[in-house]
């Protein structure tokens, strides 16, 4: 509902010095692999966890973070009213919101104006506040991401969790970002989304993540698909297969980059167990036997055993497929979540839906809305049409004699064979570059009409074609019809579609394939059944199931054939959802940000630059053997008086033989201690050795370690049977004195050599001729101007005015039309500059930067006359995906170079000789905000100083010029100026 109001101050954020995510951003848009939705999203999902510190919208509308700040100068209001406003964030909020709804529909504008006037009149009264709750769930940050299907939502998903571990690396006691992730795909559509979100362990993280960071988080990720068959009512926590997954990976409390992905069917089980019951919550509360407590909680543990041990799970996002189908409180598989939230382990819940609406309307203060009122980022449908979805191509078959029984049936046969005709026709050919062939798929209302009447009708049209059964596929889903049952592999056959090998042509559906359904080269789509009494948004659904493009940068269109009745209702939801005609819906609207690129590196002959590099060997060498017996019997010696591994002084000899203060003192500390066996101790030792230590190297010191165990430890006076870790101890640093008493001492030897490099300024392949991009105004120079290069390029223009030009102006002047001479004398100069121009930069164009400064200067740089004069050449090197020159940097710690990533340089100035690069000039230009960042200082030093050097024994081929923005533009210019003289001097 406030969707466009936090995309707009999302957006301010990004412009605003203030944001510190811009070259994330920047990274993932230069990487090219994920669509503009998808980098949308991200932008809104990080200005949520960052600017917004991941609270709950209610929140964040309460304190006034969506509103327009320039709101009540727009509406007209009385003094009383403006008081009411001014003083209520909530009530600016729905102001703006109204503001900000489409008013091209006049009937619309009317009917805003009127509840605006109704709003206005009645604000006095109006409880805001609990109008506002009653639409938004306080339980828990919630955000629901509205993107169409193709948009790829499995594959943002997969984004969203490779963020937030990247910021949980950095920031561990961050709470906005999360440690691990539950999945849940709505009850009844597993055979269709489940095998979907699957394919998110095979995302590339380096989409989102430079290399370096994302291999990490990859390597720490681990998904669990749960997907067993559910566990009996009552059964033993170790009968159930999909906890004992969760189990292997360890304790629970300790899993961090864990994905579980899960049905919600499996979670919700019967409803008499999602909550304790009287007699059970009775034994909870007033019970004082501890054993008696134990004993009850268990039996409820056990009963929801799935569901408990995953509340357990840490700092748990959790991400719902199809949120839609879970949006009531009154579902089972919402109550689930709001059960994990009361266990105070749920960082957030993020939905995702391409239809996120609800049947009834929610209303906020008047404004009636059936939008899920939780969605924060919306991608219009019309946008994705001809940019990652195909074309659609809406053929109605006209029917007469609507009324009777046997005209319906004679309708559909009619519809569904004019269908088939018209896709065979069409696409009876059609196969894509990685070898599928085009489908088609028709849908029936019910699994007997299916096998009874479009079976044998589709049989009959397709030997038309020269294809057999084994070209159809009928597939319901789970299920149960004994009188038509599926094939034994239909299942495998449904899932492999996109497969090359898979020959099925035409897919006849039931009750399945509406939403969620992932197939590519699925192109046709027959709706000929009747829809009355179902949900009108199905038609809009399964229309679009043709709509996911295989081969992404081509353009591609899909056959959508209906019937009268579904034709209109299509037409009708396209309307009122997604505000669009149908005209719309077959030509798309996603085109308007597409920008074209050229490679001029031919043109210019740009040679490749040629450097040294260091490539530095790292070998480590044993300092000094470790004694691991004595160290060990050294840790048993220990009183645990004063030193590094007491937290508050304690005599851990005395606590030990159960000294009743000291134990009384310690268990204070942590009411809430949970058990720990000596078994769990050595096992934690060889967990966080990174398995460098073996259980039986650890078991021959057995008797040691259990005397240390049992010195950390101790003993309830009322619960013999179990040990508590002493929470006065940092028991982490007695562990880690144990893994060290196993390790020797090494030292670390450095061997350098000098690499001969090359580089290309263009990394053609990764250039693309054509992109969708966020915004125009960051490339330069503009389209316009891009052309006129294009056209120079192409005419080998002279870049003089020629005498027949001059003659036509001078003509012009004569006659008295000196504005359209001037025009034409102000055009052929620009043509002219151009031409002048273009062949001493643009190896690539347009060129993209984020920062203003950067591009000022740039214009100034080409345009300096010792520029022109030397015959130096410019070109922008910042985007790193698309150069290849990037240094390779190290900071110097006690003699010891450590890597710390790649530097790459905004701009490079260069002379040639022979053809050859010569000289290079690294220039930098910086914003004052960003010149003191720490890693940028260390990557500066080392290119300006060591990678210089290296680079200039045989002459001085590289030097470094750094322009800060807080220069005025005189001494800017001058710099630059006097630098160029005195590096290029000889040329």
């Amino acid at each position: 509902m406030f969707y466009k109001l936090i995309k707009k101050k999302s957006d301010e954020w990004y412009d605003s010095e203030e944001c510190t995510v811009n070259d994330l951003i920047e990274y993932m848009i230069n990487k090219g692999e994920l669509r503009d939705a998808q980098i949308e999203a991200i932008k809104v999902y990080l200005y949520l966890k960052i600017k917004c510190n991941n609270r709950k919208l209610f929140d964040l509308i309460e304190e006034g973070y969506f509103y327009d700040k320039d709101i009540l100068s727009k509406i007209e209001l009385n003094e009383k009213q403006r008081k009411t406003f001014e003083n209520n964030n909530i009530a600016l909020t729905l102001l703006s919101y109204i503001d900000n709804v489409d008013k091209n529909d006049k009937s619309e504008k009317k009917e805003l104006e009127n509840l605006l006037d109704s709003i206005k009149e009645n604000c006095v009264t109006i409880d805001f506040e609990n109008e506002l709750l009653n639409i938004l769930d306080d339980k828990y940050p919630e955000y629901v991401y509205s993107l169409p299907m193709g948009a790829g939502k499995t594959y943002l998903m997969a984004c969203f969790i490779y963020l937030d571990l990247y910021f949980a690396l950095l920031e561990p006691q961050n709470n906005a970002f999360a440690h691990n992730f539950v999945v849940i795909a709505p009850s009844g559509l597993k055979s269709s989304i489940i095998p979907s979100l699957k394919t998110m362990e095979n995302f590339d993280p380096t989409f989102v993540l430079p290399e370096e960071n994302a291999k990490k988080i990859k390597e720490i990720l681990h998904y669990e698909i749960l997907d067993q068959n559910r566990s009996k009512s009552k059964s033993n926590i170790i009968d159930n297969p999909n906890v004992q997954k969760i189990i292997s990976n360890g304790r629970i409390e300790d899993n961090f980059g864990l994905v579980l992905i899960i049905n919600a069917e499996k979670l919700i089980l019967n409803s008499n167990e999602l909550l304790p019951t009287e007699e059970l919550l009775l034994k909870l509360n007033s019970s004082e036997d501890e054993f008696e407590k134990k004993k009850a909680k268990e039996e409820y543990e056990r009963g929801n055993e799935l569901r408990n041990i995953i509340s357990k799970i840490p700092q748990k996002a959790v991400f719902v497929d199809e949120i839609h189908h879970v949006k009531s409180n009154e579902i089972k598989a919402r109550q689930v979540i709001n059960y994990w939230t009361e266990k105070g382990n749920v960082n957030s819940v993020h939905g995702f839906s391409g239809t996120p609406y609800v049947n009834e309307h929610n209303t906020f203060c008047q404004v009636k809305t059936n939008e899920i009122p939780q969605i924060t980022y919306y991608y219009p449908l019309a946008n994705g049409i001809g940019n990652f979805l195909k074309k659609p191509e809406i053929i109605v078959k006209e029917s007469k004699n609507k009324n009777s029984e046997q005209s319906k049936e004679k309708r559909r046969i009619d519809t569904i064979k004019f269908g088939i005709k018209q896709f065979f026709d069409k696409y009876g050919n059609k196969v894509y570059k990685n070898g599928t062939a085009a489908k088609l798929a028709i849908y029936s209302s019910n699994i007997e009409n299916l096998n009874t009447e479009t079976y044998p009708i589709v049989l009959k049209e397709l030997k038309k074609y020269g294809l057999s059964n084994d070209n159809i596929l009928r597939f319901y889903g789970e299920s149960s019809n004994a009188s038509y049952k599926l094939e034994k592999d239909a299942e495998y056959k449904f899932l492999t579609l996109d497969r090359p090998e898979n020959i099925i042509r035409v897919i006849l559906l039931c009750q399945i394939g509406k939403e969620g359904w992932d197939c590519k080269s699925l192109t046709g789509i027959i709706l000929a059944q009747e829809n009355k009494g179902k949900s009108k948004i199905s038609i809009l659904q399964t229309s679009c199931r043709a709509l996911r493009k295989v081969d992404k940068n081509n353009e591609e269109t899909a056959l959508i054939v209906l019937n009268n009745d579904n034709a209109e209702t299509l037409k009708k939801e396209l309307d009122k959802e997604q505000h669009i005609d149908i005209d719309t819906f077959q030509n798309g609207s996603g085109n308007k940000n597409k920008l074209k690129f050229y490679d001029r590196t031919k043109i210019l002959n740009l040679p490749t630059i040629k450097y040294i590099d260091l490539k530095i060997e790292t070998s480590i060498e044993v300092d000094e053997e470790v004694n691991t017996e004595e160290k060990i019997k050294e840790l048993c010696s220990y009183t645990f008086e004063n030193n590094d591994v007491v937290k508050e002084y304690n005599s851990f000899d005395n606590l030990s033989n159960h000294n009743e203060s000291s134990i009384n003192k310690a268990m204070s500390i942590e009411d809430n201690n949970l058990p720990i066996t000596y078994e769990e101790f050595l096992k934690d030792l060889v967990r966080e050795s990174f398995n460098t230590i073996n259980y039986d190297e650890l078991l021959i010191y057995d008797s040691y370690l259990k005397e240390i165990f049992n010195k950390i430890t101790y003993e309830k006076l009322d619960i013999k049977s179990f040990r508590y870790a002493n929470e006065m101890i940092d028991i982490d640093e007695v562990k880690r004195k144990i893994r060290m008493a196993f390790s020797n001492k090494y030292k670390y030897l450095q061997n350098e050599e000098k690499i001969p490099k090359e580089a290309r300024l263009l990394h053609i392949e990764n250039f693309k001729t054509e992109k969708i991009v966020n915004k125009k105004e960051r490339y330069f120079p503009d389209e316009e101007e891009v052309e006129l290069i294009i056209k120079a390029d192409t005419e080998k223009l002279s870049g003089k005015i020629s005498k027949e030009q001059k003659d036509a102006i001078n003509a012009l002047k004569i006659i008295g039309r000196t504005e359209d001479a001037k025009r034409l004398e102000d055009e052929l100069n620009e043509n002219a500059s151009i031409s002048k121009t273009k062949n001493m930069t643009y190896h690539y164009i347009p060129y993209k930067s984020d920062s203003d400064f950067e591009i000022k200067v740039f214009k100034e740089t080409i345009k300096i006359e010792n520029v022109k004069s030397k015959n130096l050449e410019v070109y922008y090197n910042g985007d790193d995906n698309l150069t290849e020159f990037k240094v390779k940097c190290y900071k110097i710690d006690n003699n010891i170079k450590q890597y710390i990533g790649f530097y790459v340089p905004d701009f490079l100035i260069i002379s040639r000789k022979d053809n050859k690069i010569d000289k290079v000039l690294i220039l930098e230009t910086k914003g004052e905000i960003y010149s003191h960042d720490p890693k940028f200082q260390l990557k500066k030093l080392w290119t300006e100083n060591f990678f210089t050097n290296i680079n200039n024994e045989q002459y001085k081929k590289f030097d470094y010029l750094y322009v800060e923005e807080s220069l005025s533009d005189n001494d800017r210019i001058n710099l630059i100026i006097n630098k160029i003289n005195d590096f290029f001097e000889e040329v």
